[in-house]
């Protein structure tokens, strides 16, 4: 099988996701020269969930520099502008938020949401 086979596979799982069973599909390489939509997202975006997390300025000066101000106001996690969107249990509504780049050629995107 190619890199480019890869593509075509339906890589949907059945039960139960755990840390190491998620559907991810392998990376196909060629696909990554025109990936046509990205999410956009920046270092100061990962910072701000932890912040969200409880972490504050202290203990994330640990790993930044220079030092990172915590916002006052907090994202919730499942607003972070990833491919994935997980949403805490007993919430009863949410909305999730997500903002994409396209950086191929212009072109009609559909999205769809399964829930399980």
């Amino acid at each position: 099988m190619s890199m480019d086979d890869c593509r075509s596979n339906d890589f949907s799982i059945s039960g139960p996701t755990t840390e190491l069973k998620t559907g991810r599909p392998a990376p196909a390489p060629k696909s990554a020269m025109d990936p046509g939509l990205v999410y956009d997202l920046k270092p100061a975006d990962y910072l701000d969930l932890l912040c969200s997390m409880g972490y504050n300025s202290t203990q994330l000066a640990h790993f930044t520099d220079p030092p990172y101000a915590c916002p006052k106001q907090k994202i919730e996690e499942h607003n972070l502008n990833y491919p994935m969107i997980a949403i805490r249990y007993p919430m009863t509504t949410a909305t999730a938020m997500r903002t994409m780049k396209n950086v191929g050629p212009p072109g009609t995107y559909k999205a769809s949401l399964k829930g399980g």
